[in-house]
Formats: structure tokens, sequence, C-alpha cells
């Protein structure tokens, strides 16, 4: 049983660190992470559920608690989530129609207040500016959640793909920022860690839209192909072992670095390009048998 990270020369197997307390855990998990999760209508679909129902709103919304709350029990401190992007605002049909109100209920209903005071969350949403339906709910979750919390919910709409530049360059030239620290003071109005975790669902890919630039830190990016918010606590264990023990390899001294690399020559010189793929349907998946193609 582990407690504790531990150090480079002795790392927890990930079967132990699969079954270890959530202290473990969040003695490695960054305390910055960002969720662009998407597919919540392929999750639904798959569910029976109608996108273009109420249902799949109700369908979406408990996920999504559950989500965050399984990030923030294994020790996340704040969580940036992009609700909406670009290509959603320029959707046709009832999906589009309904999108801002979905949105308001989901983020800001009765139901998500309850949420958020239960677990003593404070919610915090950017990027309406652009919105005006939405600048409502973003009082009301500041009226309905604690100024400071040990947990934070950091929410984003970006109705364009200059949203969020905007934002930061707005704010740089406001505060007169000269360092990253002082630029995210002046966005989020406190300090916050830079992220060093991302989590996005599909393509691999990342976006200015998707992503707070201000907060970037050294970005560790991992896909999950499981749409929506379904994301279970193995999977977020698994993420975060790879993170923590296997993904830390930088060292000062690099002098003994190189001894066995002929023994690792078919792993170097493996055609092997993470990111290719193929099409599953409408939607683009891994091609996990790429090396076996001429």
């Amino acid at each position: 049983m582990i407690t504790g990270p531990s150090n480079e020369s002795s790392p927890p197997s990930l079967a132990d660190f699969l079954a270890a307390p959530d202290e473990a855990v969040a003695a490695v998990m960054p305390p910055t992470v960002i969720l662009s999760i998407g597919g919540t209508r392929r999750s639904a679909a798959l569910s029976g559920v109608s996108t273009d129902s109420d249902d799949y709103a109700k369908h979406s919304r408990p996920k999504m608690i559950a989500c965050f709350d399984l990030f923030f029990r294994l020790g996340a401190r704040h969580i940036f989530n992009c609700v909406v992007r670009p290509t959603q605002f320029e959707e046709v049909g009832r999906y589009r129609e309904q999108l801002v109100q979905w949105i308001d209920w989901g983020l800001g209903g009765a139901e998500a207040l309850a949420d958020y005071a239960e677990r003593g969350w404070r919610v915090r949403i950017g990027g309406v500016e652009a919105v005006p339906e939405l600048r409502e709910l973003r009082d009301r979750l500041v009226a309905a959640t604690p100024a400071a919390a040990t947990h934070t919910l950091w929410l984003y709409v970006t109705p364009t793909r200059e949203t969020l530049w905007q934002q930061m360059l707005a704010a740089a030239r406001a505060s007169k920022a000269g360092t990253q620290a002082e630029l995210i003071r002046a966005i989020l109005g406190e300090d916050v860690p830079p992220a060093r975790l991302w989590i996005g669902a599909g393509k691999p890919t990342i976006t200015p839209d998707q992503v707070p630039l201000a907060i970037l830190g050294e970005l560790n990016c991992y896909w999950t192909q499981r749409p929506g918010y379904d994301i279970d606590e193995s999977m977020v264990r698994r993420i975060v072992y790879d993170f923590a023990y296997r993904r830390q390899t930088w060292r000062a001294d690099k002098s003994s670095r190189y001894a066995d690399i002929e023994q690792m020559r078919p792993i170097w010189e493996s055609p092997r390009i993470l990111g290719l793929g193929k099409r599953a349907g409408g939607f683009w998946y891994p091609d996990y048998t790429q090396d076996d193609e001429p």
C-alpha cells in the first residue's frame, strides 16, 4: 500500500496506485486541470436519449457533476472547463436553438446550485460578455457560491475563436501584467498554479478557443475515446499515474541516459505515429493497427 508520491527510483506499481487511498493520488495530482470534454451527444445517443430534447441536458448534467467531483476528490483544486465552443454556436436546428437555455439550466439551475452547495465548490464562468443571455448566469453563480473555496470550477464559453485571446489581451493591457502570474491574477482575481494536465476527448487537437492560454504550464495532454463525461476512476488514476511516474523523465545529469539506447533501437525506429486514426461513421477514432499497414 502506498500513501504518497514515490521518488524516481521506487515508483509504485500501477496496480498499487489503482488500489491506493485517494490521498496517494492527490499527492501527485497537479492542482490545476483543464478538461475539454466532448461527445456529450454521443453519450446521450448511446443511452437512447434524443440529442434534440431536454432529456439530453438532463442526461448530461449529473455526469458532468460526477466527473468534476471525481477530479476534486482525487486532488485537483482548480478545474477549467470549456462549456461551449464556436462550432456549437454555428450549428443549426433545435440543438442550437436550445443551447443557451440548456447551459443556463445545467450550470446555474436549482439542481446545479444545490450540487455546488453540497460540495462547497466555488463556480465562476467567463466569456459571457459576448453572450448577453448568459450574463445573468455569471452573476447568479457569484451570488450562490463562495468567494473562496478549496475547490474552484472555472467555466468558460467561447462564442468566437477570438474570445479567449481578446480576454487575455484586454487583461494584459489593463493590468500592465509583465509575468504569467500577474496575468493570471488580472484575469481570475487570484493566484492559480499554471495547468500541467489537459484531458480532452476524441481527436488529439488543441485549439485556442478550448484552452485559457494564460494558465498554460508544461501541459501534459490526454485524449479519452469514451464520449462525454463518462470518465471513471480507473481512467483518472491511470492518467495521473502516467503523468506522475512515466512522463517525468527529465534529469539534470544525462550522462548515463544513453547507455542502453542500442537495446531500444526497435522502439525509436518504429514507424508508429501518435495521432493517426480512421473514420468511424461521422467521427474520428485512433487506428491501433497502423504498424500492420504497408
